[in-house]
């Protein structure tokens, strides 16, 4: 204990972790807003984009013409994309053992509190509420930036169906 009655821990070293990039799987059908989450991040990140759930689930199911490509980090889903909406991405995500692994985070323009509560309760990481607002965009998603990629430990970068 130290003189303060408090009990004090070891700061556990971050960067022994193995630096690399965060691989970020953005579900937005909106260009404006997903220009304007790229120009927002900051550190070492990939994003990829999917306009629409299915297209979503086919990355993270490494399907089609996403067999190679790496499993995201992190998914940042819209709720109002088409074919599959977000509240069904996250269903599947966190149905499936190979994927309920994967922090979902909503960005939405709904502030509507059955859409929080149906993510939260199918699985969603967190919630944010998009802004018109240049200014509180700007802020929400450097604070986004500032957590998911400059503090959160993931799993393993690069990891295949199967191996999680």
């Amino acid at each position: 204990m130290g003189s303060s009655g408090l009990v004090r821990f070891p700061v556990m070293n971050r960067l022994a972790q193995v630096k690399r990039k965060i691989e970020i799987l953005l579900i937005e059908d909106n260009p404006a807003d997903a220009d304007l989450f790229q120009l927002a991040m900051s550190g070492e990140y990939s994003i990829s984009i999917a306009q629409t759930g299915a297209e979503a689930l086919d990355r993270l199911f490494q399907r089609g013409r996403f067999e190679k490509s790496v499993r995201p980090d992190i998914v940042v889903v819209d709720l109002s994309v088409p074919i599959l909406n977000g509240h069904e991405v996250i269903n599947v995500m966190k149905s499936n053992s190979n994927l309920r692994s994967i922090p979902a985070v909503v960005l939405s323009a709904s502030s509507h509190a059955e859409d929080v509560r149906k993510a939260y309760d199918l699985g969603a990481s967190a919630y944010l509420v998009k802004h018109a607002a240049l200014n509180e965009a700007e802020r929400t998603l450097s604070a986004f930036a500032d957590f998911w990629i400059g503090q959160v430990v993931y799993a393993a970068a690069g990891m295949k169906r199967g191996t999680a």
